[in-house]
């Protein structure tokens, strides 16, 4: 069971992630009158008359510090192999969740052909050349080697296989496989899935501005 503390600290967690992002959706339906937004009463009235669109939310509420609170725990106890693990699927969900968000706004697809799209892809696709055709914009070339070298980590340690080990040899694929992750900079990998996020949130400030004037109304009348 969670104490009360820590509960607050989630019940704010949610409240500071959920009203920006109905916020964003209810100006992007065209909900809020633009002439009242100074008008906290008034926004919260319509807060509460469209809540039953909430199933139908297209910028989605999404927080990833379980994942990166779950990584920095396991580096601490040196347990790389699943960090490594942890921050792969922290960045493929990243990405998912992006276009979650961008194929319904930008190509008005239905729920269905999404994740069929997203099902069919793989990741070097998600961060590279389907990147650039959703958005005309590119990630950059440095945080797309650093997602790449993750994701194959990852992957060596997902679909692990075995070459027994010799008493006279160093040629054990487990061997080998954490002297690659010991040689790897494991807590960086924090540091690359903030860096995405970072361009992440630039690229949606551009593709929807309501999502900033959202944040401005919320930093403004909600904080």
């Amino acid at each position: 069971m969670f104490d009360n503390e820590h509960e607050k600290k989630m019940q704010k967690r949610i409240y500071d992630k959920f009203i920006p992002a109905f916020l964003s959706n209810l100006l992007a339906n065209e909900l809020l009158d633009m002439d009242r937004l100074d008008d906290k009463e008034y926004i919260n009235q319509v807060i509460t008359e469209n809540l039953h669109l909430i199933d139908d939310i297209k910028i989605h509420v999404i927080d990833y510090n379980a994942f990166i609170d779950g990584m920095k725990s396991e580096i601490d106890q040196s347990r790389l192999m699943t960090a490594v693990v942890l921050g792969g699927t922290c960045i493929e969900h990243i990405m998912n969740h992006f276009y979650q968000d961008a194929l319904p706004l930008l190509f008005n697809l239905e729920q269905g052909e999404v994740n069929k799209a997203i099902g069919l892809l793989k990741l070097p696709d998600k961060v590279g050349w389907f990147y650039k055709i959703t958005t005309e914009a590119s990630l950059p070339e440095g945080l797309v080697h650093k997602i790449l070298e993750i994701i194959s980590l990852r992957n060596k340690i997902v679909h692990f296989q075995a070459i027994p080990e010799l008493g006279d040899t160093k040629g054990g694929s487990h061997r080998k496989l954490n002297n690659i992750i010991e040689s790897f900079d494991v807590p960086s990998i924090v540091i690359t899935i903030k860096e995405l996020e970072v361009e992440l949130e630039k690229i949606k400030y551009d593709l929807w501005p309501e999502i900033e004037v959202a944040n401005e109304i919320f930093e403004r009348l909600f904080r």
